[in-house]
């Protein structure tokens, strides 16, 4: 048994060039996501001046009142060396970012933030002032525990 190939009608053809032509147009105009800055983990990013940017900022602490430390990174873009402080309720920290460097904190080769005691329980929001002595810009920051077995580790004592 042969089967002989039907024709398609022209009329269904019509119809469906205007629903591709529809699809190619609206496509181009959709954004490019991969072009858009996000945070890759679970921290958050702060711009404490044109230069000096944080990212993926995050406290990890047992709770409200345990000591905490810092982890995220700062870059500094300029020219010229930069001092980023935090300051958060009743805690304070300094960190050195030489010009055109990264400084990585809370990890094995980064630098060390400690915070005395932290005024929010984890899976809150801590308020913490970036300040390079110039700029000053207030972000609230995620504080973690050790729920997250890639952060159980890095929980100091209480």
């Amino acid at each position: 048994m042969t089967r002989t190939p039907q024709r398609r009608s022209p009329r269904g053809l019509a119809l469906a060039l205007p629903l591709v032509a529809g699809a190619v147009v609206l496509g181009g105009c959709a954004p490019v996501t991969t072009n858009l800055d996000y945070q890759p983990s679970d921290g958050f990013a702060v711009d404490v001046s044109e230069d000096v940017h944080g990212v993926n900022l995050m406290v990890l602490s047992h709770g409200e009142g345990a000591p905490g430390s810092v982890h995220g990174a700062f870059t500094n873009d300029g020219t010229t060396d930069a001092s980023v402080e935090l300051d958060a309720v009743g805690a304070s920290a300094t960190v050195e970012v030489p010009a055109g460097q990264t400084v990585y904190l809370g990890t094995e080769d980064g630098e060390t933030v400690e915070l005395d005691a932290v005024s929010t329980e984890p899976g809150g929001l801590l308020p913490v002032t970036f300040s390079d002595g110039s700029n000053e810009t207030e972000v609230s920051i995620p504080v973690l525990d050790d729920t997250f077995e890639e952060y159980a580790d890095d929980v100091p004592a209480s």
